[in-house]
């Protein structure tokens, strides 16, 4: 009787979880994201976009509006410029009281509805292409289409607006945004911005004493085109209108269909490239001819689709409010991300494609600010905010996401060689933290007050200077792309390679500065000076970065044997040989071995948790990294949920299941503006894509992390928050199950073979 009973319990929690399940079982899809009535302001847009394009859509005042974003349009000072503002207006417009602005995720379109009229905006996955789409078969609409543009003229900018672009707070007086070109005709409205011969990269080189290589740099600003045209079947041009936006004065450019309109497409076209304007126009006049609306429209909903089944992770059984709310905020954010599937440039920790009007992220700013504004800056990426916008991609199995952020690394890092044999006449790139689109150190943290004696290799800046390391988490990227899914990574090998042959060649050389010997008495590399994130200064022997220089190398060893490289192998083998041990003091681990002062805020002495993975739920000495967790100082003063702190993720690698709740509750609740995915702006700018990303990192370690041969299943979630994920592994290896009831049921692991390596002992 009794073992009847037990069995009949566990049948009813596997009919509770399947009914809990039931729509994403029979679907594998996310659920819509809608809104029942119009918006303020450009705060309350919606995210929308494909390939590599954002845009920011609003109904305001019974207007459809959005913002236009792309991935590399660099301006001159290397903002990152939207395309303009759109405007569409309805006669006799939409029913209020009926109102539905909803985003398909599963499809990656917009619909504006209200029962009789439906306006559907999207981007074309393979082509730069937004689509908007109005049917009102019963009434019929008259269309006012208007293209908005607040860089009509040249604008100087303020000290505030200088933020934007990569000068900063170093910008040279009267520094001016250029204006667009823009012309109307009866075909369409066509916007462009051309950068010319002269860039703020002509100016960065000389002011690093490089215009002697300067010919054999990389440089993406030089003569760079990029704009679109707006164009309608059956609109006619009305004329120019002035209007003030937010804190921004525009001109627009207004297009009205001749009569009502029961189906209407308008087009934003886009082209982007380094070259003339004649060839700017040819690549535009090529993409436009290409466009085939229904098939263009079927393929890219099809790849959306297609997305959400790689991946995810859903609520089951009863609704819990905040578990029910990190998840929804997990995918609403992987949409994000997923709109540049498709870009040569990755997506920016600091906004990405959906900024909106600065004075709606900060009112207390000084404004006279344009919605070209984002903090730190557009073409400058910082490593360590980077970082954390990709490191997700592996267990969502968005590995072709990973690309953009992948080249931009090898597309700079021969420019890096170039500082190194430049000023110190060894080999191995010299990535900063702070790094241009172009690799070299940003132009106002190089230093702009510098002695003539100061190392025309270093940065004079407190926060930056000796932060070499960062760029080998996106070495670490790649190989373990390779690792998940076999992806072929060999182009990026010689830019692992030098990045690991920087450290090795540059802490021997100032070794040999010093005195006469290279490396210390035990045969390590001595790396002084040296720092922990931009906290610990004048670092010896700091624990980040021999956990990057130790993980990097000995994952970079494996791959090297894998493909019977031995010549790398040997090398490899002789340089892990040289590197320092990381220092573990008081039963804790330290964040270097001696340090000179505190800079920032970072807790580098658990990094070797997260990103290195040489501690955690399953590895050796954990209870010193929890030590560490719980009882350092430091790190209790620095603990948050903001920006790019990541105490949620070192919670989870650690198995500390009610502090991971605590953190990613609080880390992924709702923002402060309308769309809940739009955190920030944190120690950056909103919409916070670090923020995202951490949240997004810390969730998947909480339900899975993988330990050599070993899967761990749901080591920091907690047992009453039922969910059901299907995750990526090492090796090709898909793992999809549900927690039901604290029980791990519907277990499924493919390849089939990898089942026996799943672990879960709650």
């Amino acid at each position: 009787m009794l073992v009847r009973l037990i069995d009949m319990k566990q049948t009813v929690i596997l009919l509770l979880c399947f009914l809990g399940f039931l729509p994403v079982q029979a679907f594998g899809q996310p659920e819509d994201y809608e809104w029942r009535s119009p918006s303020e302001n450009a705060s309350g847009s919606m995210p929308c976009g494909g390939g590599d394009i954002g845009m920011n859509v609003w109904v305001e005042k019974g207007d459809i509006m959005f913002y236009v974003s792309r991935s590399g349009c660099f301006d001159e000072n290397n903002t990152l410029l939207k395309q303009g503002r759109f405007r569409i207006s309805l006669s006799p417009g939409l029913d209020m009281q009926h109102f539905r602005q909803i985003l398909h995720l599963n499809e990656g379109y917009v619909e504006i509805a209200d029962g009789h009229t439906s306006i559907q905006l999207w981007a074309d996955v393979s082509k730069p292409v937004v689509h908007v789409d109005v049917n009102s078969p019963e009434v019929g609409q008259v269309v006012a289409a208007t293209y908005e543009n607040w860089r009509t003229r040249d604008i100087e900018l303020t000290k505030r607006e200088r933020f934007q672009t990569s000068y900063k707070f170093a910008a040279p007086k009267g520094l001016k945004t250029r204006a667009d070109s823009i012309v109307a005709t009866d075909q369409g409205v066509t916007f462009m911005h051309l950068n010319g011969t002269k860039t703020i990269f002509d100016a960065t080189v000389s002011q690093q004493r490089m215009d002697a290589v300067k010919d054999r740099l990389y440089n993406p600003l030089r003569n760079l085109v990029f704009g679109g045209r707006m164009s309608g079947q059956g609109l006619v041009f009305m004329g120019k209108a002035d209007g003030r936006y937010a804190s921004s004065d525009y001109e627009g450019w207004m297009y009205v269909s001749q009569q009502p309109q029961k189906q209407f497409r308008l087009n934003v076209t886009l082209a982007r490239l380094q070259g003339t304007v004649a060839d700017w126009e040819a690549q535009l006049a090529v993409t436009e001819k290409s466009i085939r609306h229904d098939a263009d429209c079927q393929a890219s909903r099809q790849w959306w689709r297609d997305f959400w089944k790689r991946s995810y992770i859903v609520s089951g059984g009863k609704r819990i409010a905040q578990r029910d709310m990190v998840v929804r905020n997990y995918q609403l954010f992987r949409y994000m991300l997923g709109c540049n599937s498709r870009g040569q440039w990755p997506t920016k920790f600091n906004g990405g494609l959906f900024t909106f009007d600065p004075e709606y992220v900060n009112p207390a700013e000084e404004y006279r600010l344009s919605p070209d504004f984002r903090n730190w800056g557009g073409g400058v990426h910082t490593a360590q905010n980077q970082r954390l916008v990709y490191w997700p991609m592996l267990k969502n199995g968005d590995i072709d996401l990973l690309k953009p952020q992948l080249d931009f690394y090898l597309n700079i890092y021969r420019n890096a060689e170039e500082r190194s044999r430049l000023y110190w006449g060894h080999e191995g790139a010299c990535l900063t933290e702070q790094v241009e689109n172009y690799g070299l150190p940003c132009y106002p943290e190089y230093g702009t007050r510098r002695p003539e004696s100061f190392d025309p290799g270093m940065e004079r800046n407190a926060w930056l200077e000796y932060e070499w390391d960062t760029c080998l988490e996106f070495c670490m990227m790649a190989l373990e792309a390779h690792r998940y899914s076999r992806w072929d990574i060999t182009e990026y090998i010689p830019m692992i390679q030098s990045c690991l042959r920087f450290f090795d060649e540059h802490y021997q050389y100032l070794a040999n500065r010093r005195g006469a010997k290279r490396l210390d008495g035990n045969g390590h590399l001595v790396l002084y000076p040296g720092s922990g994130g931009e906290t610990f200064k004048g670092a010896y022997n700091s624990t980040s970065t021999i956990a990057a220089l130790r993980t990097v190398s000995q994952a970079l060893m494996d791959y090297a044997r894998e493909q019977g490289d031995t010549v790398l192998t040997s090398r490899l083998s002789s340089f892990i040989t040289r590197i320092p041990s990381i220092t573990v003091r008081d039963g804790m681990l330290q964040p270097a071995l001696h340090y000179e002062r505190v800079q920032n805020v970072e807790t580098t002495q658990l990094y070797p948790v997260f990103p290195w993975r040489m501690y955690g739920v399953g590895r050796p000495d954990l209870k010193i990294a929890r030590n560490t967790y719980r009882n350092d100082t430091l790190a209790l003063k620095f603990r948050s949920h903001v920006g790019w702190k990541q105490d949620a993720i070192w919670a989870a690698c650690l198995g500390l299941t009610d502090e991971a709740e605590r953190l990613i509750t609080l880390k992924m609740a709702n923002g402060p503006h309308r769309f809940p995915a739009f955190w920030g702006p944190g120690y950056d700018w909103t919409p916070d894509h670090n923020w995202g990303g951490s949240g997004m990192i810390a969730m998947q370690e909480m339900l899975m992390q993988e330990v050599g041969d070993k899967i761990y299943l749901f080591p920091a979630w907690p047992r009453q928050w039922d969910v059901r994920i299907r995750l990526h592994a090492s090796r090709n290896t898909v793992v999809e199950a549900e927690l039901c009831g604290g029980k791990v049921v519907n277990l499924r692991v493919t390849p089939a073979q990898r089942k026996k390596d799943i672990v879960y002992s709650r």
